[in-house]
């Protein structure tokens, strides 16, 4: 069952929207790597903790996306490839890897922290899910500063001001 929930999740409808905030340029190297979500609009993460994205060279324009995360004490992932937009280099295009091919999903770099260090993605609706934002960084948390920064830089558009709208923090899992 859990599956079809990711099967439902990952179809997406609609075109790219950008916020006028957004870098016009990004190399996708600048993406390669670990990054936490340490915050975030999307209802799936509310149970889980630690999630991570990690993305790897593919090509040019493409990257293998792997997202990571605990539940109870059971590890998850959702494995995918992420495709830049040759004319739109902050939007994306995911496709899920096995069953998970037959879906994609849209999303957008919409702020980038002077020092590279935190992100605002924003995401499009699917069948079960509302569009929404991760703001995701390299360390594994990020101070209330930094998140409120982040939140300021891609809240100058309406639409990421939008979906920022029930931003919150995601978890880390605890240990014994």
């Amino acid at each position: 069952m859990r599956a079809l929930g990711f099967l439902l999740m990952a179809s997406c409808a609609g075109a790219p929207v950008r916020a006028t905030t957004a870098p016009t340029e990004l190399e996708l190297s600048s993406l390669l790597g670990r990054w936490h979500v340490v915050a975030t609009t999307f209802p799936m993460w509310r149970t889980r903790c630690d999630v991570t994205f990690t993305y790897g060279a593919l090509s040019e324009r493409a990257a293998t996306d792997r997202v990571a995360y605990t539940e109870g004490t059971t590890a998850g992932e959702i494995l995918g490839v992420d495709t830049q937009h040759a004319q739109v280099p902050t939007h994306f295009t995911w496709r899920g890897n096995g069953i998970l091919s037959l879906f994609t999903s849209e999303w957008d770099v919409v702020a980038v922290a002077p020092d590279a260090s935190w992100v605002v993605l924003t995401f499009g609706a699917t069948l079960a899910t509302p569009a929404g934002a991760d703001v995701i960084s390299r360390a594994p948390t990020l101070d209330d500063e930094a998140l409120r920064q982040a939140v300021a830089v891609a809240s100058t558009d309406a639409v990421t001001l939008k979906r920022l709208s029930g931003l919150y923090r995601v978890a880390p899992c605890l240990t014994p």
